[in-house]
């Protein structure tokens, strides 16, 4: 008795699709300069044990030719479309770029950590780290790396990373802080943290 192979139909396997990616726990983060320092996007996926960067980009402007804030912006909001990611955090320079084009191609455009909850956000993703339950490049891991917390004079700390002449501003680490903000925003801590961090506001447990 011989069987047959029957082939999907394009519509049943654009359906299939279409589900597989509604069902993966993306978020996003962009980091934007585009005379000084560079551009980075990170895209991170949620699974149980781990948070793992399934695309990224960095690109630096050359001396005296800066990158094109539109065209950067809409070649990051198509890299989230085609994975399926529909929310990114941006912080509030040239957020009006950004949300021009995260509304042409259907994305939820939201603000990056600033203040305490940036420190959260950098706090939550060092854990992360240490914990090994972050899976990233070693570009974003080499960015990571360049952050520092800077002890206030009045007390508390501040999230800063020296500039390097043509390798950006730690770019890709501070657009993945917004992302990990966002995902704990949407899908909660995976593990436990800690961590006391004290700031101007008091002490608080990260996160």
């Amino acid at each position: 008795m011989s069987a047959t192979y029957v082939q999907p139909s394009s519509g049943v396997l654009a359906q299939a699709l279409v589900q597989q990616r509604a069902q993966r726990k993306l978020t996003a983060g962009v980091d934007l300069a585009f005379s000084h320092d560079g551009c980075a996007l990170v895209i991170v996926e949620h699974h149980d044990d781990c948070l793992e960067v399934v695309d990224f980009d960095f690109r630096v402007p050359r001396p005296g030719e800066p990158l094109d804030p539109v065209a950067v912006a809409d070649t990051y909001m198509s890299r989230l479309e085609a994975v399926g990611c529909n929310v990114v955090a941006a912080d509030v320079h040239y957020i009006e770029v950004v949300r021009r084009a995260a509304n042409m191609h259907g994305i939820s455009l939201v603000n990056a950590p600033l203040g305490d909850d940036r420190l959260r956000a950098f706090v939550t993703t060092r854990h992360y780290t240490r914990a090994r339950a972050l899976r990233i490049p070693r570009l974003i891991a080499d960015h990571l790396r360049k952050i520092q917390l800077i002890v206030r004079p009045g007390g508390g700390f501040a999230v800063q990373a020296p500039r390097t002449d043509g390798k950006g501003h730690a770019d890709l680490a501070f657009a993945l802080v917004a992302a990990v903000h966002v995902d704990s925003k949407r899908h909660g801590i995976i593990g436990e943290i800690t961590t006391q961090i004290a700031t101007h506001r008091g002490a608080w447990t990260a996160p």
